[in-house]
């Protein structure tokens, strides 16, 4: 199964299988978003940048 991850330092989108923990490019600490590959992959830029944008608010870090 694939998952969308948001690495915190290279602040992008990964889309990885399982559950993975570490970025495959800079080692740093992901975060797995709760968005499903098919929802991802319909998304233009505009709405992948905004959805990155409302994950990293503090609001989205206490949900």
């Amino acid at each position: 199964m694939l998952y969308i991850h948001l690495c915190n330092d290279c602040n992008r989108f990964h889309i990885l299988n399982g559950h993975k923990s570490k970025c495959p490019i800079c080692d740093a600490t992901m975060q797995e978003m709760k968005l499903d590959f098919m929802h991802y992959v319909q998304m233009n830029e505009k709405e992948r940048e905004a959805y990155k944008k409302e994950s990293r608010s503090p609001r989205a870090a206490h949900q």
